[in-house]
């Protein structure tokens, strides 16, 4: 009987975890009593779609349902999961849901869904638990059949057609209002980069045609009709969608021309809340076409006119534009930077550019304290209390050609609190040089307009270490590579790292590897290239 006991408790304690943790097993709080209150929303997809396509619509779905609909729940422990204020139902509320889910579906080429919706009511005690469901079926959604161009610019329909391989609408695709925006944007995209500066996603729109338009002619032959009636059922068993797009205003001729840049004016030492109207007061200098107006002269003119992608009496392209922009950005020398375009204010089509930039102070010092507290280590027992000193000195403006230097030291003590003396010294130096372009690249760049950034890093390295009694520590560390990104992707390439290590032991460490030998691969020489 003494052994049963202790049996029949754990048994008691499993099923009453088992019970704890089953999922349901959710606690309103806060509600109104007396009134029904949303328990739980549920979304059933009824139709001939693929598991992932369910689970996938199930999410978009859930997320047109209405604010009053959706449920908080909050999970404190495994086991106890709180219902916090759910809302007080009301029917608007499901048929509110019913709109934006129909909305969506649309969306998503899905014109002919049916979505039908019931409650139930479970009363526990004085709770009112609502619990509605969804069901939503679907039906076959639309496929693209075809996509045409028919733009009344010949200039705007012949760049068009050399492109079309890159159109994000391909046949048979399903279909969808986002990809149908995303290719408007490609096009505009397109045009934009190809100088037509004043083009914009207002001057295009999408005809979609789901009719089968040769039918309604009456001067077809009957054989004729009779084929195209058995292409429309055809179609309406897998309905297609095809779509045109066209200008919205081919009358907005000034939207259709090709833009030049004529001066491209570069200002890269303003001072902050400065403007750029009294050009008397800088100095002038002409580079590769450009304008350069020097305030403190802070900048080489020749590395500020090898960052700019604009050039006077080129074509206008957006990439340019944008590439110019993050160039300088991306140097982490300026505070701001912009890059502004100005019609000419005569008839011809020419734009003024105007790149802006407000200078970072140049250096600046850190420096921070900080300490440690541990209770022994590898060939030490007792207290250590360690405080170490840091000094950063960072220039991010060599050379005037914003080549970023960074050095910092470190210097540090650890003590032994339980022998009251000094148990270790340690000083390291680190410097960093990032040049903001590749040098000694040993391969040609066939787009180097398409990287985002190119920088070339230099590091150094030294570190002393000298722990009483044990051993004295030197290392040197040295490294040569060169960082780029190109899209949302980042590389790191270093051909070149030395490193070397100098240990000099003293007697108790020598002691500890004779009666240890495996911490002799710890504690060694090393040269690493």
């Amino acid at each position: 009987m003494l052994l049963r006991q202790p049996v029949h408790l754990l048994f008691l304690l499993l099923v009453l975890s088992i019970v704890a943790i089953t999922p349901g097993c959710i606690i309103p709080k806060k509600y109104q009593p007396g009134k029904p209150f949303v328990f739980s929303t549920n979304i059933d997809i009824d139709g001939n779609l693929q598991p992932s396509e369910k689970i996938d619509l199930k999410t978009k779905l859930a997320n047109q349902l209405d604010d009053s609909l959706k449920t908080r729940i909050i999970t404190k422990y495994p086991g106890r999961k709180i219902l916090d204020k759910p809302p007080v139902f009301d029917s608007a509320y499901a048929a509110r849901s019913v709109l934006f889910m129909n909305n969506l579906l649309q969306s998503l080429g899905y014109y002919k869904a049916a979505i039908e919706w019931d409650t139930s009511i479970t009363v526990r005690k004085h709770q009112q638990r609502v619990t509605v469901d969804f069901t939503v079926t679907p039906g076959k959604s639309y496929k693209f059949d075809s996509i045409a161009y028919r733009l009344e610019d010949s200039a705007l329909q012949l760049l068009a057609m050399l492109r079309r391989n890159g159109s994000l609408i391909k046949k048979g695709e399903p279909y969808s209002i986002e990809i149908i925006s995303a290719e408007l944007d490609r096009l505009v995209e397109l045009f934009r980069n190809n100088g037509y500066y004043k083009f914009s996603r207002d001057d295009l729109n999408a005809q979609r045609d789901t009719v089968f338009a040769a039918l309604i002619d009456p001067s077809l032959d009957p054989f004729e009709r009779l084929s195209l009636l058995q292409e429309a059922k055809r179609r309406q068993e897998n309905p297609t969608m095809n779509l045109v797009i066209h200008l919205r205003n081919p009358a907005a001729v000034n939207h259709f021309r090709k833009y030049y840049l004529r001066n491209v004016n570069v200002y890269p030492d303003l001072d902050y809340f400065e403007d750029t109207l009294g050009i008397a007061k800088y100095d002038t200098v002409k580079v590769k076409g450009l304008s350069i107006f020097n305030k403190y002269n802070k900048f080489k003119p020749a590395f500020i006119a090898s960052r700019s992608l604009l050039r006077p009496g080129e074509m206008y392209r957006l990439r340019n534009q944008n590439r110019t922009y993050s160039n300088f950005a991306e140097l982490n020398t300026f505070i701001q930077v912009s890059v502004d375009l100005q019609e000419s204010k005569d008839s011809t089509p020419a734009l003024d550019a105007f790149i802006r930039m407000y200078p970072s102070k140049k250096q600046d010092l850190s420096v921070s304290v900080d300490a440690s507290y541990n209770t022994g280590d590898l060939i030490t027992t007792g207290n250590l209390f360690g405080v170490g000193l840091n000094l950063g000195l960072n220039n991010r403006n060599v050379a005037r050609q914003a080549i970023q230097s960074s050095t910092n030291l470190r210097t540090g003590v650890e003590i032994d609190l339980g022998k009251n003396f000094l148990q270790t010294v340690q000083t390291s130096l680190s410097h960093t040089i990032s040049f903001p372009r590749f040098i000694f690249f040993p391969f040609k760049i066939k787009h180097p307009d398409s990287l985002r950034f190119a920088r070339t890093l230099l590091n150094f390295n030294g570190a002393y270490t000298d722990r009483r009694n044990f051993y004295e520590l030197r290392s040197l560390n040295a490294s040569f590579g060169w960082q780029w990104a190109r899209k949302r992707h980042t590389w790191y390439w270093s051909p070149l790292n030395v490193e070397y290590v100098k240990l000099n032991p003293r007697q108790q460490l020598e002691d500890l590897l004779a009666s240890v030998p495996n911490l002799q691969f710890s504690f060694n020489n090393g040269l690493i290239i």
